[in-house]
């Protein structure tokens, strides 16, 4: 439980600071907590989180230490990076991993290959549940930038939000490669100045370049692979909720 509880707390506090990054002003539908307070008090319950966090992982095995803090590195690794992109037109599918995988299927994949060696597991299956991992990380934040593209207030993720910031996400990137001439000029200039009111211009390029069906496509293949990962192991329930945890996350609308 403390195991689980150190993921959760070094998670929240990523999240907040990440609101501060993006001056986000609600997550899962409710204020942010520096747009509820102020910056200060985000920054500073950012970092006693991440005290409580490291301080219940600490008292594992070194190698689950060493993990956690690899993965808090690459974390702020994957945070500087996206920065570094935004409104980057230019950005390739390979940034775009490198960014997810520091900040989304990275800790996905440390939680779980954690989990299985505080159990005393074989490394093939702390291997298991590593892959396992990356590929629910990876198939969530593909999801998660989908319904940036698709989504409504009411969902606890307000449509758009990546876009304003100039997020380059994967079906936007698809998009960018995929259109050419006047269709790609265009879509540069929505994304360059963007507002509300192009909504139906970025769609409407978006559908033109088949970059929903691409994304969903590399979804559903994210989830394959993450549950042809587990068919090694033995059938358990433990098991089945980690196949059902898969398709969960594929079909999620908040």
């Amino acid at each position: 439980m403390d195991l689980a509880l150190a993921s959760e707390l070094i998670h929240t506090a990523t999240l907040i600071h990440d609101d501060i990054n993006d001056q986000a002003k609600t997550r899962r539908g409710l204020p942010t907590l520096h747009s509820a307070h102020s910056q200060s008090h985000g920054i500073i319950a950012g970092d006693y989180l991440f005290v409580l966090g490291f301080g219940l992982g600490g008292k594992f095995d070194a190698r689950i230490v060493d993990r956690m803090a690899e993965t808090s590195a690459n974390i702020a690794a994957g945070e500087l990076l996206q920065i570094k992109h935004i409104a980057d037109l230019a950005t390739t599918p390979e940034d775009y991993y490198a960014i997810i995988d520091g900040k989304t299927a990275g800790p996905f994949a440390s939680a779980c290959s954690c989990a299985a060696m505080q159990a005393d597991a074989e490394q093939t299956i702390v291997d298991t549940l590593d892959d396992f991992g990356w590929e629910v990380g990876r198939a969530f934040q593909l999801v998660d930038d989908l319904l940036d593209l698709t989504g409504d207030p009411s969902m606890g993720k307000p449509r758009g939000t990546d876009v304003h910031e100039g997020k380059m996400t994967l079906p936007i990137i698809h998009a960018l490669t995929m259109l050419h001439g006047v269709e790609r000029e265009q879509l540069a200039d929505v994304l360059q100045n963007f507002s509300d009111d192009r909504w139906g211009e970025l769609t409407e390029l978006l559908e033109s370049a088949g970059s929903f069906e691409y994304a969903k496509q590399l979804i559903q293949n994210h989830i394959d692979r993450a549950q042809e990962s587990l068919e090694s192991l033995p059938d358990t329930d433990a098991k089945s909720l980690m196949i059902e945890i898969a398709k969960l996350s594929r079909g999620r609308r908040t």
